[in-house]
């Protein structure tokens, strides 16, 4: 939990995104208990201040633009409608959305983006238990009659926070099973982690490393990263050992395949790697320990990209990963073991690349040294019965 000797300094625009299961619920019970109205009116961010495990107002002088990004719909069409309840939950919704997942979904327009057909993204159980992300999306109803009251949300959120078991992340494998009666409710995560290692390296079983010997020490730190992050336990341990690697950066540059990939109303379980390099991004406001962006796998300073995408059952996507230079190597990570699928690339649209496949890792490799100009195309197919996640991660060589 955040400590401050001084509230001034830590405000929920500054841990957005770093917010906790339990300090979401903190936030809601601090500021729906003993709502009246207009607590909220006209409230950003940067008006809430961490106060040792609690939250309070501070109110400062938001521009124009700020305050209209946590304007609800309502009050967006109708600027001199009065503040009431509903409205004021609406805001409260997206200030603990912003808190948890570190972006801001309707993209700084507030309610002027929500009509009544837009979606609103479900957090996932990565992020949080089934409880709050029920709440929070409540709460961001494009119908105040759907909304819950302030009453209902500090009911809520103080039973929550009674449940000294509930974790900060969801203990849980893909199957739904709970390890909250295991012994991670005993052990620091890092011994569990320490055991599992342990228990695998007396199994007489090769290694991803051996599967592919070529594959650079680096790429398999984030192949074997990714592995982890099957399991939602893992992702403290993966987010510090991101943070601390300033290798890699974002292949962010790839663009969205609207055919093939999940939207939001897809059900899918996901790495949370695109969120964890969104935290990282944030955390060194902007910059990694370098001093450089890193939104581009193109970017010169680096060789070693990922990004996570999702694609739906029985569906294929193609991204165009262009501007590499040197020999490539790209591996392909399911978020299931056991998940079926194939992966081809193409170059200046001829078939290449030799592949290699073990336990839901596919490594491609173009031995062919490639230059800027060249053109490579990555297809994938998912031939399992479900949505599923991929991590893509390239190398680089620029030799």
């Amino acid at each position: 939990m955040i400590q401050s000797t001084n509230m001034a300094n830590i405000t929920l625009n500054e841990i957005a995104g770093l917010a906790t299961e339990k300090m979401t619920w903190r936030l809601l019970q601090s500021l729906a208990t003993g709502w009246e109205c207009r607590r909220l009116a006209d409230i950003t961010p940067q008006d809430i201040i961490v106060a040792g495990e609690n939250y309070e107002i501070q109110r400062t002088t938001p521009t124009v633009e700020d305050i209209k990004a946590y304007l609800p719909p309502e009050r967006c069409a109708s600027p001199s409608a009065p503040f009431n309840e509903g409205a004021e939950v609406w805001t409260l919704g997206l200030l603990a959305f912003y808190a948890l997942m570190g972006t801001d979904i309707f993209e700084h327009q507030g309610g002027n983006a929500q009509t009544p057909d837009t979606l609103i993204p479900r957090i996932g159980q990565a992020h949080c238990g089934q409880e709050l992300s029920d709440l929070i999306y409540s709460c961001l109803s494009f119908d105040p009659i759907k909304r819950p009251s302030m009453q209902q949300i500090q009911a809520t959120a103080s039973n929550a926070l009674q449940q000294t078991t509930r974790l900060s992340k969801r203990l849980t494998d893909d199957t739904g099973k709970s390890y909250q009666t295991s012994l991670v409710n005993f052990w620091p995560e890092e011994m569990v982690i320490i055991a599992m290692l342990f228990i695998m390296s007396l199994m007489p079983i090769k290694t991803l490393a051996q599967a592919a010997p070529t594959v650079p020490t680096e790429m398999q730190a984030l192949v074997n990263r990714c592995i982890a992050l099957r399991q939602s336990s893992n992702i403290s341990r993966v987010t510090r050992e991101l943070q601390r690697d300033d290798q890699w950066t974002l292949m962010d540059e790839i663009e969205i395949d609207r055919n093939g990939e999940c939207s939001i109303k897809d059900p899918v379980n996901t790495f949370g790697l695109n969120d964890i390099g969104f935290r990282i991004f944030k955390l060194h406001s902007g910059v990694v320990n370098q001093g450089g962006r890193f939104r581009d796998g193109r970017d010169p300073r680096y060789s070693y990209s990922f990004i996570e995408i999702t694609i739906k059952k029985s569906s294929k996507v193609t991204y165009d990963i262009n501007g590499r230079e040197g020999s490539q190597l790209l591996a392909i990570v399911s978020h299931d073991s056991d998940a079926r699928f194939t992966a081809s690339v193409t170059l200046n649209g001829k078939q290449c690349g030799t592949a290699t496949m073990r336990d839901g890792v596919c490594y491609l490799s173009i031995a062919q040294k490639l230059r800027p100009s060249d053109h490579v195309k990555l297809t994938i197919m998912n031939q399992s019965g479900r949505n599923m996640a991929f991590a893509l991660i390239n190398y680089n060589s620029r030799k």
